[in-house]
């Protein structure tokens, strides 16, 4: 790719800075290009708390995100200081665990999720899975256009796995390169099909109920296998 990732966030840094001052505490990159998986259409996810965050500074940074070239690959995060700490604990795995710092800390902000925490993370994703797998093959007119939509389903299987391997060996594994060598059976299948989704286009229009009969019984079984290790860590 003909893009300079690293100079763009570095460009975006320094507006952010110049913008906002000391009202800046924490800035953070995730997603792919944090990892080092990006791809030609991959976004730039960057999270940002502010002191406090109002229609003005909305209206700022839209107007600085507009101004950066490439611009349609920014993304990410933003909140002010109190919605920060109300946020639901459950969705703050990958703020602690997932985010390269650029600027700032979340201390005072947030502290780490708890078990049960990532347990109810697992669920309320898994759920969200099963219930989009099952929804569109039953009302969707095209069962391989259906399955297409699954994308973002097998994508977020990759951040489940995340959380259910810290949850049960206690350590994070940022890539998906490294995730998968530590897979078997149907977790090594689903992220094997996130990983090479691009290339599997011809094989889910012959066999779309493949890919939605694997990822209602993994996401079936993830719930379960979540609320079995929570009841075990108790």
């Amino acid at each position: 790719m003909d893009f300079d990732h690293d100079q763009w966030v570095r460009a975006l840094l320094g507006k952010l800075k110049d913008t906002f001052g000391d009202r800046l505490l924490y800035v953070g990159h995730t997603g792919s290009y944090a990892r080092g998986e990006a791809t030609e259409g991959s976004d730039i996810d960057i999270n940002i708390v502010l002191d406090r965050l109002t229609m003005d500074d909305l209206n700022e940074y839209r107007r600085m995100v507009r101004s950066m070239p490439d611009r349609e690959k920014a993304c990410g995060f933003i909140c002010g200081r109190e919605e920060m700490r109300a946020w639901p604990r459950h969705e703050l795995f990958q703020f602690t665990q997932g985010c390269v710092v650029l600027h700032g800390s979340l201390d005072g902000l947030i502290s780490a999720p708890t078990d049960d925490d990532i347990k109810d993370s697992i669920r309320n994703l898994a759920s969200g899975i099963h219930h989009q797998c099952c929804h569109s093959y039953l009302f969707e007119e095209s069962t391989a256009d259906a399955a297409d939509g699954l994308k973002f389903a097998y994508k977020a299987a990759f951040f489940i796995l995340q959380e259910w391997v810290y949850l049960t060996d206690r350590r994070y594994v940022p890539t998906k390169r490294e995730m998968i060598e530590r897979l078997d059976g149907d977790d090594r299948k689903v992220l094997a099909i996130c990983v090479g989704w691009d290339g599997l286009k011809d094989d889910r229009r012959e066999h779309p109920e493949r890919y939605f009969s694997l990822m209602k019984e993994w996401s079936s079984g993830m719930m379960r296998r979540a609320t079995v290790q929570a009841e075990r860590l108790r």
